[in-house]
C-alpha cells in the first residue's frame, strides 16, 4: 500500500464501498481507521519508491500492487512478466 495518507485513505474508502471517498463523515473515518489497521497486518510494506516496488515484484516478494507505468517498464526491461488487473470496482486513475 502507498505511504501517502490521502491515497491510503481513499483506497480504504473504496474498499469499504463508500459512495464518495472525498465526502466522508465521522462514522466513515472510524471505519477507515479500522480498515487501515487491518490492512497493516497483511501487507508487506508501505511505500511509493518505484525501485523498492519493482525489486519486490521481481523477487516474487509481492505479486500485486498499485504501481505506475514507470515500474512496469522497469520490470519488463529486466525480463519480468507484468500484467494488469481490471478490478470490478474500476481502475485507479493513472495507475495500473
Amino acid at each position: 500500500m502507498t505511504d501517502q495518507m490521502l491515497e491510503a485513505c481513499t483506497m480504504a474508502t473504496l474498499l469499504l464501498g463508500t459512495d464518495d471517498p472525498f465526502g466522508i463523515d465521522d462514522d466513515d473515518l472510524v471505519r477507515i481507521h479500522e480498515e487501515l489497521l487491518a490492512q497493516r497486518d497483511i501487507e508487506l510494506f508501505h511505500g511509493t519508491d518505484p525501485a523498492v516496488l519493482s525489486q519486490a515484484m521481481a523477487a516474487g516478494e509481492i505479486v500485486a500492487g498499485i504501481r505506475s507505468r514507470f515500474v512496469d517498464n522497469l520490470l519488463r526491461a529486466e525480463g519480468t512478466d507484468v500484467g494488469v488487473a481490471r478490478p470490478r470496482e474500476g481502475p485507479w486513475s493513472g495507475m495500473s
